[in-house]
């Protein structure tokens, strides 16, 4: 649930104005039928841009989205696994590519079908300059006490939770479209995403009730799961300076008190907001234990 601590703010002020297009190589399917409810008279202006991030990296942040999506990243053969990717952002923004779209990538070349959820937003000035003060005051809130102040963004992540569960919805309801078994979709989600992806694992239908999850740098709400809660993978680093890696601690407890499959990996170093990202540190190895983990449950197998 990253709000745009130092160098990403930085960035982002510098470049709240840059555009970029979206890769067309891409579906990009509408996951209401119509306007999402409760953004019906929603007017703010999506803004898609690209700004600078440590190492000569970029970063693909996405603003004030109304209309969910999701971007579909199809493998030559697909082995009959989905997983929605939600990308973190603090409910204000998404980082699209390294918490994203990179993700989806790497998924698609092990024959999983990827789609990036892009969901709805809290609104943000178009000159973030205007709201530095507002959200630099909220990250030092989140930061002093997260198990008090990330009730702060609930409004975003309302939106958020419920464009997650109609994400499911629809890839389930889509699913011989694209070569994927109902019984395989996954959601997975990075800070903020992982809070929608939570949310989704704690209130859901049977539609909407994904098969498997990852909470990578998450939080939960201190309430015990459902009993057809699905297994689950999660990562934290303990050096996370804005969501605690005793919040994923908490999610590991809560599913195992409940005898539930979960398997949890904290790391000792690492930034908040990682993602794909190679920092030289034993978290890079994060990726290759979730394959082993999708492999041991049977969710990357051999391609069709």
């Amino acid at each position: 649930m990253k709000i745009y601590l130092a160098a990403v703010l930085a960035g982002m002020l510098a470049a709240s104005g840059a555009q970029s297009a979206p890769p067309p190589s891409h579906p990009v399917l509408n996951i209401w039928p119509g306007a999402a409810p409760g953004s019906e008279q929603s007017t703010q202006k999506e803004i898609d841009a690209e700004l600078p991030a440590p190492g000569n990296q970029t970063t693909r942040l996405i603003r004030n989205v109304v209309s969910p999506t999701l971007t579909v990243f199809a493998p030559a053969k697909p082995n009959g696994t989905a997983l929605i990717v939600c990308p973190g952002g603090g409910y204000f923004g998404l980082m699209f590519n390294y918490e994203g779209t990179d993700f989806a990538e790497w998924l698609s070349a092990r024959g999983v079908t990827a789609f990036v959820l892009k969901y709805r937003l809290l609104p943000t000035p178009v000159n973030l300059a205007d709201q530095s003060a507002e959200m630099k005051e909220l990250t030092a809130s989140i930061q002093a006490d997260f198990d008090h102040s990330y009730h702060k963004l609930d409004a975003g992540r309302t939106l958020a939770v419920a464009d997650g569960k109609q994400a499911v919805r629809y890839v389930r309801r889509h699913a011989a479209e694209w070569g994927v078994a109902k019984d395989r979709i996954g959601l997975m989600g990075f800070s903020a995403g992982a809070g929608l992806t939570m949310g989704v694992l704690l209130d859901h239908d049977a539609d909407s009730r994904p098969d498997f999850a990852a909470p990578i740098y998450g939080y939960m709400d201190d309430v015990a799961p459902p009993k057809d809660a699905p297994p689950i993978f999660i990562v934290a680093t303990q050096a996370d300076n804005l969501v605690p890696s005793g919040r994923s601690v908490m999610i590991y407890q809560r599913w195992s008190a409940a005898h539930l499959p979960a398997e949890l990996h904290i790391f000792e170093q690492g930034p908040h907001g990682f993602g794909t990202r190679k920092t030289g540190l034993p978290v890079d190895q994060w990726q290759g234990l979730f394959e082993q983990w999708l492999r041991s449950r049977g969710l990357i197998t051999a391609q069709r």
